[in-house]
């Protein structure tokens, strides 16, 4: 049996997993820098939305939209979701 400290651990990996799964799915990685872009059909309310829904569905507690937005500055910093479409 899990104890807490380790069970909270686990929650907050699979946190961080779902969204960098998402993002390795959809993103374009710049090869001449360190930066990671999205494309501008997302935003990051919807990357939350979608973030929310999949930890719903594993019975997961999700973080408040505030604390997503930490965790994204904090482990996605290079991320960034492009503004307009370049085509």
């Amino acid at each position: 049996m899990q104890n807490s400290t380790s069970k909270k651990l686990t929650n907050y990996k699979h946190r961080v997993t779902s969204v960098a799964g998402h993002i390795e799915s959809c993103a374009d990685y710049m090869p001449h820098e360190n930066r990671v872009v999205l494309p501008p059909c997302q935003s990051k309310t919807e990357i939350y939305e979608m973030y929310r829904d999949e930890l719903a569905k594993l019975n997961l507690r999700t973080v408040s939209r505030s604390q997503f937005k930490k965790m994204w500055r904090r482990y996605f910093k290079n991320v960034v979701i492009r503004k307009v479409n370049s085509f």
